[in-house]
């Protein structure tokens, strides 16, 4: 007896036929019977199966973008992509014409490494590849900051916050983390910044409304801080600019709200999706900072609370939640409005924290017991290309495969820069030169150590401070130079300078690279003119008999050779050939050495350290020690030259006939 599966198609009685209404990515089988016209006879049989084919992907979105890499993903509307998972379906994504290889088994979930610390009501931020964890409860507040690193599937614990709280939210911009509100026992107000690069916390302006289970998310350089409670269900919308350390009320949502997500998509809005207001909210409402103007989207599926979401591939991940407790991960793309349904989590929670990273997204700690859970979730769309030159364009393309390995077409070339860097100045390469109330600052466009730097078309921006912190900026220059000049500084002020580098189309991660601080030299009094010498370079001059053949050879002013450090010169300086019109020239150290004064040990064969030849010569507080035999220490063969404040040292009779000769 023959047993048929529920017809799906049925066929006209021919030889083949056409079917159609197919769906992208399952497989379709086929059946045939026929009846023998004189026995009745039915004969079976059946054919192979084949798979429909999947979405072709219609563009490239980039997750993220570095200095030295880009996480591509391919793209195509939802609900597309259809039937990713598998050993087989996937995405490849070319760079340069070449591609990178398969991208299979996706819309999957994979256990990673627990949270070190569990916890719930905690807040996530990513920078590049690196997860941070922030704060939470369990079973007291916590301040715990642990980093987890996507590529290695590793935790490493990190200076704690220094306010212990739960219920907060956080976000990342310019290469800092910024936590903001929660609770602990209280809403607060708190704004605490996070540097990874020095692993250390600083106390930044509050924010205008306190708060506890509200979201934050950044976009370009600025973070918008949303919703939440404080006793009274809030619309709150903060703008927060961390370069100028400053808020700003912006247009409230239209719904009040706290439990709920707050997710930028990378097309310039955000999107609030679900929370609570009483009730369970499945409403999805879009901020647009460009216009400060709030629009209604499509609402999740699913309402509820509690949940978290990240960004992945151009679309947002909308995971777990509340009321009942759930597991459900509801994909919306902004570009189609549209949501569908993707793989569940694999443990059901709420009041949890997620975060993106290398075109995949995590799922770290909540309610369910023990509370440090890390899932990740793999749309199946990404492909990180790393060791990419900085500020260079590259061009991508990606095509699609169905289950029986069948290709799409590829999408059209799309191209984009990667970040330009600022680093610190080559080898031999001072930062800075110090002039009078001016100094010259330098920086590289790359390492030797990778040998790679910025192409062509790189700007950046210099400021100079005197706070460390950068809280008001003194000056400031906008050059495609790697080198600005700083003008009208004060003195004896220290300075403080940053730089951020743009790429050749004007993008920026906002991150600043500091420089180093100094302070700008002054006027020694007497002196109409000064020629500073440094032997590191930091000064006009690295060497005393440089600056002395820089002064004109007819004075109109006292002309100071000032030499701003204590290292020992190995050099003969002759003094000699200057029209003086009754000014001086004068060789000094500079005049805040207390206790310590800059050598002069001339080489071998010289005459004396300081030969002077000239009228109206001063030299001031500084030391002969030669190493070599000369005949004198200080020769003095004019009218009117003065020494103070000189000491000839030779403990080992080098100087042969005067330690000084006038």
């Amino acid at each position: 007896m023959l047993s048929w599966p529920r017809n799906v198609f049925r066929l006209p009685a021919r030889r083949g036929a056409f079917v159609s209404g197919r769906i992208a990515g399952t497989s379709i089988f086929f059946y045939t019977r026929a009846r023998e016209s004189v026995s009745g006879l039915i004969v079976a049989l059946a054919l192979a199966g084949e798979a429909a084919a999947i979405e072709a992907p219609t563009s490239v979105k980039f997750d993220d973008i570095s200095t030295h890499s880009i996480t591509a993903s391919a793209y195509v509307a939802t609900p597309g992509f259809t039937g990713l998972g598998g050993a087989t379906a996937g995405t490849n994504i070319a760079i340069g014409g070449t591609y990178a290889g398969w991208h299979v088994n996706g819309d999957k979930w994979t256990t990673k490494a627990n949270v070190p610390t569990p916890r719930y009501e905690s807040a996530a931020a990513v920078l590049g590849r690196k997860i941070y964890l922030l704060g939470g409860y369990s079973p007291s507040y916590h301040n715990e900051n642990e980093e987890y690193d996507q590529a290695a599937n590793t935790w490493l614990t990190k200076a704690p916050m220094p306010t212990a709280r739960n219920q907060l939210c956080a976000a990342a911009v310019g290469g800092r983390i910024y936590a903001f509100g929660g609770t602990n026992g209280s809403p607060l107000a708190l704004n605490e910044e996070y540097d990874p690069a020095a692993n250390a916390w600083t106390t930044k302006a509050n924010m205008p409304t306190a708060r506890r289970m509200s979201a934050a998310t950044a976009m370009g350089d600025k973070i918008y801080a949303l919703g939440g409670d404080n006793g009274s269900v809030l619309d709150q919308n903060e703008g927060y600019d961390p370069s100028a350390n400053t808020w700003t009320t912006k247009t409230a949502m239209p719904t009040p709200r706290y439990k709920f997500t707050a997710t930028a998509a990378g097309n310039g809005k955000l999107y609030a999706a679900g929370g609570c207001a009483s009730v369970k909210l499945s409403t999805n409402e879009e901020y647009d900072p460009a216009a400060n103007a709030w629009s209604t989207k499509a609402s999740m599926p699913t309402p509820r609370y509690a949940h978290a979401a990240a960004l992945a591939g151009g679309k947002v991940y909308a995971l777990g939640g509340y009321d009942p407790l759930m597991n459900v991960n509801e994909e919306y793309d902004p570009a189609a409005n549209a949501w569908t349904t993707r793989a569940p989590m694999p443990t059901t929670r709420d009041i949890f924290s997620a975060a993106a990273a290398g075109g995949k997204v995590y799922a770290l700690g909540g309610v369910t017991s023990p509370y440090n859970q890390n899932e990740e979730y793999d749309p199946g769309v990404a492909t990180v290309f790393a060791g990419l030159e900085p500020n260079t364009q590259y061009t991508f393309k990606a095509k699609a495969r169905d289950s029986s390995g069948v290709e799409t077409g590829e999408t059209a070339n799309i191209s984009t820069y990667t970040l330009a860097v600022a680093s610190l100045p080559l080898a031999g390469t001072p930062p800075f030169t110090v002039h009078y109330t001016s100094m010259t600052v330098r920086w590289s466009s790359g390492t030797v150590s990778n040998n790679m730097f910025n192409g062509p078309g790189a700007r950046y921006l210099v400021q100079a401070s005197t706070c460390s912190d950068f809280d008001t900026i003194a000056a400031s220059s906008n050059t495609a130079n790697i080198w600005a000049g700083m003008t009208a500084l004060k003195i004896p002020t220290t300075y403080y300078f940053r730089i951020q580098a743009y790429n050749a189309v004007g993008a920026t991660d906002f991150s600043w690279f500091y420089l180093g601080y100094e302070t700008p030299y002054y006027l020694p009094t007497g002196c109409g003119s000064a020629y500073n010498v440094r032997k590191d370079g930091m000064a006009d001059y690295t060497g005393i008999q440089d600056a002395v053949d820089a002064v004109p050879g007819v004075l109109v002013g006292t002309a100071c050779v000032v030499i701003r450090d204590t290292a020992t010169y190995f050099e003969q300086v002759t003094v000699r050939g200057f029209t003086n019109n009754n000014f001086r020239v004068q060789i000094m150290g500079d005049p805040g050495f207390v206790s310590s004064a800059p050598v002069v040990s001339p080489p071998a064969a010289s005459t004396a350290a300081f030969e002077v030849r000239n009228d109206s010569v001063t030299i001031m507080q500084v030391d002969v020690a030669p190493v070599t035999s000369m005949q004198y220490g200080v020769m003095l063969s004019s009218n009117i030259c003065r020494l103070s404040k000189v000491d000839v040292l030779s403990p080992s009779n080098h100087i042969w006939r005067a330690g000084i000769s006038i």
